[in-house]
């Protein structure tokens, strides 16, 4: 857009104007957003996927990122209770013998079906998710490239501290149902070709494994219990007890999920319904 304001208006105080007078795309993204719609659409569709998941071909990804991930952890030594900043969501941290980098455990109880969470988790790609990445104080860039509707590539780039580089993490990402009552996924740092290491990032790496489990409740009330394993390598030059400090706050996340899906109110409901009609 150019305006020519004419007259005795100096140049200065039209060019001041320029930003105002480009608010119109702003306003029309806004009047006709479609975001929350279109992920509902979307992480409906993958719901039910999930409840009725078939084995895909696809082209690219690793041989299995969800058995490599939870070997990693299988081997993590005797965990330790951590303070967490919810009553909700219990922390655990330990290490895994010969290696210095702390393992972060967190679990909470979530109320909804393993589906709903599972999708929500995967779904970073959704527009939601992705409004919320890139806002204040959160991501740089953040790109995907899916393999199929169970298996994606993540590239994210997070600014870090004052005075360090961003940190850029490549992950796959592959959910599975385990079984009738469990969904697992796990995040597994990769190499890939068309991905080159830039100088102005630092190559970071983080492994995650998240088990979903259904909660049979007799009152039909679908719950269910999300267990996280993490660890996180910013490499560089940060600290290895700096990185290990920031267990507790990592998996606050979950405290996100919990909220997310809250429905205390309609247990408390369903609660004095049951004691009045006794």
């Amino acid at each position: 857009q150019r305006i020519e304001s004419k007259g005795f208006i100096p140049a200065w105080v039209a060019n001041m104007k320029i930003k105002h007078s480009l608010s119109t795309p702003g306003e029309l993204h806004a009047c006709f957003d479609r975001n929350e719609l279109i992920d509902e659409e979307n992480h409906d569709a993958l719901i039910r996927i999930m409840q009725n998941p078939v084995d895909e071909d696809y082209d690219g990804g690793s041989d299995d990122s969800i058995e490599t991930v939870k070997t990693k952890f299988s081997v993590v030594g005797e965990l330790a209770e951590l303070e967490s900043t919810s009553q909700h969501v219990t922390v655990k941290g330990g290490f895994i013998e010969g290696d210095p980098l702390g393992v972060g455990f967190g679990e909470v109880v979530v109320d909804c079906s393993i589906e709903e969470c599972a999708a929500n988790q995967f779904m970073s790609y959704g527009r939601g998710a992705l409004k919320k990445f890139y806002g204040r104080g959160g991501g740089i860039i953040r790109e995907f490239k899916h393999y199929s509707t169970q298996r994606l590539r993540n590239w994210s780039v997070y600014h870090s501290a004052p005075g360090f580089l961003p940190r850029e993490f490549l992950w796959e990402v592959e959910w599975r149902r385990t079984n009738p009552n469990t969904i697992a996924m796990a995040f597994a740092p990769i190499i890939a070709g068309d991905v080159p290491i830039k100088k102005e990032y630092v190559r970071a790496e983080s492994w995650a494994f998240v088990e979903f489990s259904r909660i049979l409740n007799a009152d039909g009330l679908q719950q269910t219990k999300m267990t996280y394993k993490m660890q996180v390598n910013l490499n560089g030059h940060i600290p290895i007890s700096v990185i290990n400090s920031q267990l507790i706050s990592r998996m606050m996340f979950l405290e996100d999920a919990r909220i997310k899906f809250d429905k205390s109110a309609l247990i408390d409901l369903s609660s004095r319904a049951a004691i009045i009609g006794k």
